[in-house]
């Protein structure tokens, strides 16, 4: 029964969608309209250097962390064998 349920969801959402992907053909656009479109048009020199100084504090930040992650794990092994020594076997 599941797996005809299944199978008849899947055949609505297929038959559903084959309305949404039908493509029409380009636009043509004028010539105020072309002049208006900006392809990404950002001054490259100044984005890449903002991008480079973001990426180079996220980095920072994320090795912080990790340091952080590391030397709290560290601690946590060390405590946990200095507790293990030190207690009588039984």
């Amino acid at each position: 029964m599941r797996r005809g349920l299944i199978g008849l969801a899947a055949g609505v959402a297929l038959i559903a969608s084959i309305g949404i992907a039908t493509a029409k053909e380009p636009l043509k656009l004028t010539d105020g309209q072309m002049d208006s479109v900006t392809a990404g048009g950002t001054n490259p020199a100044v984005s890449s250097a903002q991008t480079l100084a973001n990426l180079v504090v996220i980095s920072n930040n994320t090795l912080n962390n990790l340091l952080t992650i590391s030397n709290n794990t560290l601690g946590f092994f060390n405590a946990f064998t200095a507790f293990a020594a030190s207690t009588p076997a039984v």
